[in-house]
Order: structure tokens, then C-alpha cells, then sequence
């Protein structure tokens, strides 16, 4: 399940469900998933951790819904207030060959 975040109808942020290929791609609405959506993306990530299944049978509820178009929507980060964030450089040609990376 790929999850984004983005401006809903009245400009709060909210989430979705990206559905399809890269051609084809759409949308299915954290409202229209039902009640049981959590109203962020971090509570969709606790209780999905906490409850599998559940993650699973949302997903499947998603892919039945018909859905709206991804260039409609004004995306947002999917995680709007990260707690940690960790990034990996390589900013030297001699690290780089030491990770066993490809130098161009």
C-alpha cells in the first residue's frame, strides 16, 4: 500500500491511498476509506504496526473504491513532522569506492 499525503477539499492536509501504475495512477481518500481511517498518517503507521490485518483489509477496501486524480492534488511530505530524519552521503570519490559504490 503506497500512502501520500495531501491539501484535502477545505486546505487541511489529510491522506490517501495511491492506486495503479505509473500511468494511470489515482487516489482513494483517507474520508472515503470509512470511520475506522485514522486522521493521520503517523496513527495509520501505529495501527497498522499494532494490527496487520486490519493495515491489509484497508488496503483491500482502497483498491475496490473508485479513485480521483493524483494531479488534482497539491502533494505534501508523506510524513509532515518526521521524529528523526536520516540521510547518507557520499562526498568524496575515495568513500564512495570504499562503500563498494559505482563512481561516475
Amino acid at each position: 500500500m503506497r500512502i501520500i499525503s495531501f491539501l484535502g477539499p477545505e486546505g487541511a492536509a489529510t491522506w490517501g491511498v495511491l492506486q495503479g501504475a505509473n500511468g494511470a495512477q489515482g487516489v482513494v481518500s483517507r474520508a472515503q476509506l470509512g470511520e475506522d481511517a485514522p486522521a493521520t498518517v503517523q496513527a495509520l503507521v501505529a495501527q497498522g504496526a499494532a494490527q496487520p490485518a486490519w493495515l491489509a483489509q484497508l488496503a483491500g477496501r482502497a483498491a475496490a473504491l473508485p479513485v480521483s486524480s493524483l494531479t488534482a492534488l497539491t502533494l505534501l511530505p508523506v510524513l509532515p513532522a518526521p521524529g528523526k530524519i536520516i540521510c547518507l552521503g557520499v562526498n568524496y570519490h575515495d568513500h564512495a569506492k570504499e562503500g563498494g559504490n559505482t563512481v561516475a
